[in-house]
């Protein structure tokens, strides 16, 4: 895995604490926030730490994936045209990312035929998920 420079690591995670908080901006109650925006905001700053203390392996790059696509389907309160169906059609790719992030342990590398079958197949349904949606979107 490349070698990602520290101050692009902070970046990362600076971005993804303010996806997170843009997502929550939409609307949601004060309730909903809390328990959203913790776990999400969790990921993202475990994974930077992660990826700091072990640059050679991929669970911190995991985790920040994790963390950041957490928050995509939070954008679905956001009653724009274009923003809310996008969300809607992205949200949930975090359980696939969190998938690989389990199964590949500690290293982020997934050893066996099955488990990389596993998330390549999570990927792919998630995919076509989206696709689908997408397509729902463009004919009403």
């Amino acid at each position: 895995m490349p070698r990602i420079p520290r101050g692009a690591r902070l970046a990362l995670l600076a971005l993804g604490v303010a996806f997170g908080i843009g997502a929550e901006w939409m609307g949601w109650p004060l309730t909903w926030i809390a328990t959203d925006f913790v776990p999400g905001s969790a990921f993202l700053v475990a994974g930077v730490v992660a990826w700091e203390r072990r640059p050679d392996s991929r669970i911190g790059a995991l985790m920040v994936a994790t963390g950041v696509t957490w928050y995509v389907g939070t954008y679905t309160a956001s009653r724009n045209p274009l923003v809310d169906p996008v969300a809607s059609a992205f949200q949930g790719y975090y359980d696939a990312f969190l998938a690989w992030l389990v199964l590949a342990y500690p290293t982020g590398r997934l050893r066996d035929r099955a488990s990389r079958a596993l998330v390549t197949g999570f990927f792919g349904l998630l995919v076509a998920r989206s696709v689908f949606r997408l397509a729902l979107v463009r004919l009403s």
